[in-house]
């Protein structure tokens, strides 16, 4: 009789089911703490793509861009991506002028130079281009978007 009661026995019940919900919560601290620390500990280069066209000025080639006002201070950077290659380049010209789009958002026209492959060699040759930016974790990036989002 006795082992038929502390089936039924409510403190019996909840002294097994707080056991549980306690290995629960601490497996679910366990993998939270290691979530956090993957975000904290892994960096990846992110990288700016654009369309260029390829103009030849007193002799030599240079690619014309327009770049979003926000991207501009993440251009400065050495690697340039033309066809999964990668080249580094100077920054000739920023025009002061400036193009807005329907969202008014401000575009500048920035002239790079660069080595280019000699297939890719045509007077005002459209060329797509991927800029890489530094190293950044995943929880910087965050913060960034956040700081951005609280500034409009």
């Amino acid at each position: 009789m006795n082992s038929i009661n502390a089936f039924y026995n409510s403190d019996v019940i909840l002294q097994r089911k707080s056991f549980n919900i306690k290995i629960y919560i601490f497996f679910l601290m366990i993998f939270l703490t290691l979530l956090l620390a993957i975000l904290l500990s892994i960096s990846y280069h992110s990288y700016i793509n654009l369309t260029a066209v390829l103009v030849k000025e007193q002799n030599s080639y240079h690619l014309r861009t327009l770049v979003l006002e926000e991207q501009i201070e993440n251009i400065n950077q050495e690697n340039l991506i033309i066809n999964n290659k990668k080249n580094k380049y100077k920054i000739k010209n920023i025009s002061e002028e400036f193009i807005l789009d329907e969202k008014y958002n401000r575009y500048y026209e920035v002239v790079l130079e660069t080595k280019i492959e000699q297939d890719l060699i045509i007077n005002n040759n459209i060329i797509n281009i991927s800029i890489e930016l530094p190293k950044e974790t995943f929880f910087q990036k965050l913060i960034k978007k956040i700081k951005k989002g609280m500034k409009q």
